[in-house]
């Protein structure tokens, strides 16, 4: 299922306890039910912190954290997608608001510029970039704080709008 469609899904949560995968994934949750060559034996892969918060969150026991080999954590972290990845308009976003998804790029604009990592971009750290720029509004403030759990990784910005859904399935 498409992660815009899986939205529907996310009932449960709220933007401010989404579950924010921004580190570099070195430990995986494998499901102890299965032998180690079935298929469905991993579950997940994050930092320590992530694997063992979804285990922590699941009604059921049977799963373990183990770290990942030097071949998988080269290979799954050669590949993660960076806030320049999405610094294209993020047209159709979930709020359906053109000033939200002009703020939800300039926010990756910003982490591109800065590190191009992944992290909480405050408002003071946004106002001041912005600053630079031009065109700065203290009016962008209500947007920066609805579409800033958005801008946290690629999963998070893949949730925002179809476009930044394709940079995540590409």
């Amino acid at each position: 299922m498409a992660l815009w469609k899986s939205i529907v899904n996310l009932q449960k949560y709220t933007i401010s306890n989404l579950k924010i995968m921004t580190m570099k994934k070195t430990h995986r949750v494998i499901d102890m039910t299965y032998h180690a060559d079935e298929a469905g034996h991993d579950v997940m892969a994050g930092t320590v912190e992530e694997c063992n918060t979804f285990i922590e969150e699941q009604d059921t026991y049977g799963y373990e954290v183990v770290p990942l080999l030097k071949e998988e954590l080269k290979a799954s972290n050669e590949t993660e997608l960076t806030p320049a990845d999405f610094c294209i308009q993020p047209w159709g976003s979930m709020l359906q608001n053109s000033e939200s998804e002009t703020v939800a790029v300039n926010i990756m604009v910003i982490l591109k510029r800065t590190g191009n990592t992944w992290r909480k971009l405050t408002w003071d750290e946004y106002k001041k970039e912005r600053l630079k720029d031009g065109n700065f509004t203290e009016n962008e403030k209500p947007c920066h704080d609805k579409v800033i759990a958005f801008c946290k990784s690629p999963d998070t910005a893949a949730l925002f709008c179809p476009d930044w859904e394709k940079v995540v399935e590409a």
